[in-house]
């Protein structure tokens, strides 16, 4: 299925393949970039969440290259000579990266949920990681592979490769719907978790004014229930 709105002139169009060259460019730059110094920092100091960044970074960097790849072709050649093949192949990896992406944005603020509320139980979702990496993968690789019921597939969209308007429930069920419940998630996971911290400070506050206005010995015991309180809340990652 070809997709060919005349939204843009043609001048129009390279300026804009242009700016989407340059900023995958350096987008792909930027991951290089953090590869290497992800590589450089010692094992012992890499954590649960550093994996989950490098993660969405490798999701972000094959979006940029998907990304990058159609406008290079529609300067080189015609845009009606990018046959269906490829714009599928660019379509699906750059559905797959966005929402591999969401995902794992996703599976960080839940992780950062459960470090805070249970510190020292469970280590957020680190006893778990691997089936997290698993459906990181195969849950965006099948939203992606949906796209080609009915043979409709990817089309070209001016400067990239991407499910098509119409039929309208593609975009809700495969892209936007997926996208707008992950979003609502993380708003409540972290504003569950700020108001929590803000409980826990204004309760560490009762307790320096409480010690402020006892004795020596009622001091040196909220002191030690201060600490206690605040070794709670710091984030214990693995």
């Amino acid at each position: 299925m070809r997709y060919s709105p005349e939204t843009f002139t043609h001048n129009q169009l390279n300026a804009l393949r242009i700016i989407t060259i340059t900023t995958s460019s350096i987008s792909i730059l930027s991951c290089l970039i953090t590869f290497y110094t992800y590589l450089a920092i010692h094992p012992s100091r890499k954590k649960f969440r550093h994996q989950l960044i490098i993660f969405l970074i490798i999701f972000d960097f094959l979006k940029a290259l998907a990304i990058l790849l159609y406008p290079i072709l529609s300067l080189i050649k015609n845009t009606k000579q990018i046959g269906p093949r490829t714009i599928n192949f660019l379509g699906f990896f750059t559905a797959f990266s966005t929402e591999g992406g969401d995902l794992v944005i996703l599976s960080f603020a839940i992780h950062t949920l459960l470090t805070i509320f249970y510190p020292t139980q469970t280590g957020g979702l680190y006893i778990i990681r691997y089936y997290i990496y698993v459906l990181s993968i195969v849950g965006p690789a099948i939203l992606a592979s949906l796209a080609f019921i009915n043979n409709v597939g990817y089309v070209e969209l001016d400067i990239w490769c991407y499910l098509p308007e119409r039929p309208i429930w593609y975009r809700i069920a495969l892209s936007w719907g997926p996208r707008y419940g992950i979003m609502l998630a993380i708003l409540i996971i972290y504003c569950t978790i700020y108001f929590y911290i803000i409980s826990q400070l204004k309760k560490l506050e009762n307790i320096q004014t409480s010690a402020s206005s006892g004795n020596g010995n009622n001091n040196d015991f909220n002191i030690n229930l201060q600490i206690g309180n605040e070794e709670k809340l710091k984030l214990r990652y693995k």
